[in-house]
Parts: structure tokens; sequence; C-alpha cells
């Protein structure tokens, strides 16, 4: 498990003074911290509907508790995400704490009945936590959507996987969101588990997603064509559109570009977007690096506020006056006469 590093600050979450301040992961925090997070009025905590539209066409066996004991995680091979924040963590603990588990979490059961985390790795987390806290309390057991070992096999497993995670994570298109879309867009294409008439992939993607379809050729087109040194920049120090249009070059061109130092993080302006995308396909890193490097003037602003009354409608009627003399349209004139009310 990856660590979360950072000080988890208490009032963040809804207290009206933090109440502890800790480092470290959040397989870390002791029975002691968990009551002093739990303990502070908690923030009611927004689960997304992820499990429900992920398991919308292949409907669970049943719901019913299930033993912490009898949960295992899904390989790292199918989780493409790590785990949310520390503090994050901490809100899902105190207000799981405070209203319960609003969702069930979803699993697989196996051969030797055991049963694998599709979707709620960090509720699951929390439960333990919990238990251990506040044991004979009733976080032994969990909440969960149970689809028998039978019902699925292991493309219809991880389609539920990645596409649970990429609703919660909609919001932070980060480069595993963006290769988790490239998963589950082959996983759409396997003809024995999707070819079901609903449509395109694409379309298929964008109603599961929750994206546009412009959004979703986007991502596909980077995570198809971009260097992987490049797309780990992805988006804090490369925009989506200037990853694209990086996309379009060749592979040798990108791979300089990713080696040039002091070129990150990029921004481009459009001028720039523009000069870069002229140049797709073409094996020219120099040509390239001067678009990058371009500098791009930005169009002269300028603005100023009046305060005084008298002197806003002295200046609002001398600019009348000089308006009616200037061969401009009436669309025109009609903004500037609105932008001086």
């Amino acid at each position: 498990m990856a660590k979360n590093k950072f000080t988890l600050n208490v009032k963040a979450m809804g207290a009206d003074t933090p109440l502890m301040s800790t480092v470290g992961e959040f397989s870390g925090l002791a029975p002691a911290d968990v009551r002093a997070i739990t303990e502070a009025p908690a923030k009611p905590f927004r689960y997304e509907e992820a499990d429900y539209e992920a398991t919308n066409a292949i409907q669970c066996d049943e719901t019913r508790p299930l033993p912490l004991t009898a949960l295992r995680p899904a390989p790292p091979e199918w989780n493409f995400f790590e785990p949310i924040a520390l503090e994050g963590m901490a809100m899902m603990l105190s207000n799981i704490h405070t209203y319960g588990l609003t969702h069930p979490i979803t699993v697989w059961e196996r051969e030797d009945k055991s049963y694998m985390i599709l979707s709620g790795h960090n509720r699951a987390a929390c439960f333990e936590k919990l238990n251990d806290a506040y044991p004979g309390e009733g976080y032994e057991e969990i909440p969960a959507h149970i689809y028998r070992a039978t019902s699925l096999d292991d493309h219809e497993a991880q389609k539920i996987i990645i596409l649970s995670n990429l609703v919660q994570r909609a919001k932070e298109v980060t480069p595993k969101f963006i290769l988790a879309m490239v998963r589950l867009a082959a996983l759409l294409k396997d003809e024995k588990s999707y070819n079901d008439g609903k449509g395109s992939i694409l379309s298929q993607l964008a109603r599961l997603t929750q994206k546009s379809a412009s959004s979703i050729k986007l991502y596909l087109h980077i995570a198809r064509n971009l260097r992987p040194e490049l797309l780990a920049r992805v988006p804090r120090e490369l925009g989506l559109n200037e990853a694209s249009a990086l996309a379009d070059l060749p592979e040798d061109v990108q791979r300089r570009v990713a080696e040039t130092e002091g070129l990150f993080p990029l921004r481009l302006k459009a001028a720039q977007l523009k000069q870069l995308k002229a140049l797709a396909g073409q094996d020219d890193y120099e040509a390239v690096l001067a678009a990058l490097r371009a500098p791009v003037a930005d169009a002269p602003r300028y603005s100023f506020r009046v305060k005084d009354p008298a002197e806003r409608a002295l200046v609002r009627e001398a600019f009348l006056k000089a308006l009616e003399g200037l061969a401009i349209s009436e669309k025109t004139r009609a903004g500037i006469v609105k932008a001086l009310r």
C-alpha cells in the first residue's frame, strides 16, 4: 500500500478544533487515533453512486453482511488506483461511525469461499479500523453486494473494479485514470462478454463513465500515443491539450521533449498549441522546441474604474458622443453602450 504522508487536520473534517495531528499512512492509525477522529463532529461524506452504476448491467446475487475476515483485495494488476489520501480516509471513517455505511461494498465469491473486493477497499479498511477501536460494536461485519463465483468471469469482475473507480475519481484525470479508461475500452471490446447491442465502444464508455465522447477520445489518444515518461506528468506538469498535441509527434521527438530540462510544467497558449499541432507527424525536434518556447504576447487589456458618480456620468457622456461619429456596426455600438451603463 502506498504511503499517504501529510499532517492530518481534524478541523478540516468538521471539528471545531484540531484534535490530532499525525503523519503516516492510514493502516498505521492506532485505535486511540481512530477514536479521536470519530469523536470529532462529522461532515456528511458524499458517497458516489459508483457501485450502482458499475453493477447496473450485471445484477448482484444477494446483499448481506460479511465478516471482515472473509474479505480479500482485488489483484493489484486489476486495481489501477491507490487508496485515497489519509485525510479523505479519516473523513470517511468519521462519517461511517456517525451515519453508518450508506453503500455496501461489492464482492465476488471465490472457490475457497473468500470474497474478492471489487468496489469498496477503502470502506472495508475503515470498518477494520473501527472494529479495532470499537470491538463488539458491530464493525466485525460489513454490508456487501455479493456475486457468486459463477456469476462473473474475470473480464466482468475487472469491468466492475475499473468502472467503480473511474466514476468515483471522475474529477481527477491522472495517468492511472487514463490507463484505466483504455483497459475498460479493451474489456468492452470483448465480443464474448460485451457484444450486446449497446452501441459503439465510445458511446458505452461515455454512458458508463459520465464523460463526454470528445473527452474519452482525448484520453484514448493520449494513452495510446504519448510516451510513458510524458504521460506520467499529466495533469500536474502537462495539461491534457498539451499532452494531446505532443502525442501526435513521432516517438523520438517525444523522447527528446521529455528529456529537455526546464520545459516543465508545460502550459501553452492557444497560439503555441496551434503551432505545435501544425508539426504533427514531423520529425523536427528543433521546430517543436521553438513552438514550445515561443513567447506569445497577450492581447493588451485596459481597465479602470471611475469612483465618483459625477465624473462617471461625464465620462459616459463623452464616450457616447464619440460613438456618434464612428463607423461601427450597431451590434458593436450596442455592446459598448451596455458596457458604459
